[in-house]
């Protein structure tokens, strides 16, 4: 993210239609939905805001989003073709990476039990 790129500090509202664009975080009592091409984290406890996650390059809406079991990671994925899946460290709030190779927008995500695949 650039320097000088503006600062999401507030949303109005939600582009979450589906199941899939709502994860919980029971491990930290956070709520996490899509807002366009980003998402928000609310404290499940009070339900205020507690930050964005956004990238500023090549971002679509999002389709889908989900924490890992443990809690640390959120996966949220793209619409539209050559969708991609984000990674990210949900206690730094860093982004990890992306995963490609998606012919069409990513509908759903998710990881497995063990942490060691996504679906």
């Amino acid at each position: 993210m650039s320097r000088n790129a503006p600062l999401l500090e507030q949303a109005f509202g939600t582009t979450s239609c589906r199941n899939s664009m709502f994860s919980v975080n029971a491990r930290r009592t956070e709520i996490a939905h899509a807002v366009g091409c980003a998402v928000a984290i609310h404290s499940s406890r009070t339900g205020k805001l507690k930050h964005f996650l956004a990238r500023r390059q090549d971002e679509r809406p999002i389709q889908c989003l989900s924490f890992s079991t443990c809690g640390r990671f959120l996966a949220v994925g793209e619409s539209g073709p050559n969708g991609k899946v984000a990674v990210w460290d949900a206690e730094s709030k860093i982004f990890l990476r992306d995963l490609i190779g998606h012919k069409e927008g990513v509908r759903i995500v998710g990881f497995s039990h063990t942490m060691k695949n996504m679906k």
